[in-house]
C-alpha cells in the first residue's frame, strides 16, 4: 500500500466532502452535527483554511487535513487542524502520515505550536495518534461533547510546540 500526500485541488472537493460527512455522521469525533454540502465545503477550503492536503493511497483519496491558525490576531502563531480518514483506510497509518506532514507544513507556515481544542476523550485512535506525535493534554472540558445517543463525554485540549 503506497500513500502520498499532496495539496488538494478543486477536483477533490466532492471526495473530501464525502469523507468529512462520514465522520460527522459517526458522531464521535467532530463537533458538527450536520453534514456539509459540497458548496459549503468548497467555501471552507477556499476561504477559511490556510492549507488543505489529501492522502492518496493506491490512487484513492484516503484522508485529508485542513490547516489554519487556532486564533486570530496575537494568537495566530499557534496552528490548528482538522483531520479525517475514510473508514476503509483507518488503522493503516494514514492518520499518522497526515499528522506528521501537517506538523512539517505548520512549521513552514510559521506556526510555533499546534493546538487541538476538541479531541473527544473516547476517540482512542485519535488520542493514540497525537500521543505518538508527542502532543500533551493541556486541558479538559468536562462533558463537553454529546454523542449520538445523548451521552456526554469529555473533550481534551492537546498542544505541541513545533519550533
Amino acid at each position: 500500500m503506497k500513500t502520498t500526500i499532496r495539496k488538494f485541488n478543486n477536483n477533490d472537493i466532492q471526495i473530501i466532502t464525502n469523507i468529512f460527512n462520514e465522520v460527522v455522521n459517526e458522531g464521535d469525533a467532530f463537533l458538527s452535527e450536520k453534514p456539509l454540502t459540497t458548496t459549503q465545503m468548497e467555501y471552507r477550503l477556499q476561504n477559511e483554511e490556510m492549507a488543505t492536503y489529501v492522502a492518496v493511497t493506491n490512487g484513492t483519496i484516503s484522508g485529508c487535513y485542513m490547516l489554519r491558525p487556532n486564533l486570530k490576531g496575537r494568537g495566530n502563531h499557534v496552528g490548528n487542524g482538522t483531520y479525517f480518514v475514510t473508514r476503509p483506510f483507518r488503522g493503516k497509518g494514514i492518520g499518522y502520515l497526515l499528522g506528521k506532514h501537517s506538523l512539517e507544513k505548520a512549521k513552514e507556515y510559521g506556526f510555533k505550536a499546534m493546538q487541538f481544542n476538541s479531541v473527544v476523550s473516547i476517540n482512542e485512535s485519535s488520542l493514540k495518534l497525537w500521543k505518538k506525535l508527542v502532543f500533551q493534554t493541556i486541558g479538559i472540558v468536562p462533558e463537553g461533547y454529546r454523542l449520538l445517543n445523548g451521552k456526554l463525554v469529555d473533550i481534551l485540549i492537546l498542544h505541541k510546540i513545533i519550533n
